[in-house]
């Protein structure tokens, strides 16, 4: 992720391993699930989880810092993961992010915006 990011995680992210196909994640404790019954499955959860930490610590600072609300912020947190589908694609190994539905309009304008310049600090400024 230090491609789309430009840096690397000042901490280490521990994954867990679970039966469960609900993957849960925690920022503040720097870990989230995965799970073992699929594995092009779990590539997937894993990428998803780490984009998600990603923009808890490079984005989410200045997101809050220009008074934007925290569901807007979640929306374009969940709205990112289309990159996977653009960037990452390869990792995937066919599986596709398909995101949540009330993303999906924001999921569209994220491409839009990374096709444009690629800079994803300046996608999530337009968007934030």
């Amino acid at each position: 992720f230090n491609y789309l990011f430009g840096k690397d995680l000042p901490f280490d992210v521990t994954v867990y391993l679970t039966l469960n196909d609900r993957c849960a994640y925690n920022y503040a404790g720097h870990y989230f699930f995965t799970t073992l019954g699929n594995p092009k499955y779990a590539m997937k959860v894993i990428l998803h989880e780490l984009l998600h930490f990603y923009t808890y610590e490079f984005i989410q600072p200045e997101m809050k810092e220009k008074g934007v609300s925290r569901e807007r912020f979640n929306d374009i947190k969940e709205a990112l993961t289309v990159l996977l589908n653009i960037e990452f694609k390869e990792l995937l190994d066919g599986e596709i992010d398909q995101g949540y539905e009330k993303q999906k309009e924001l999921r569209a304008k994220v491409v839009e915006l990374w096709n444009d310049n690629k800079d994803v600090y300046e996608v999530c400024r337009i968007l934030g």
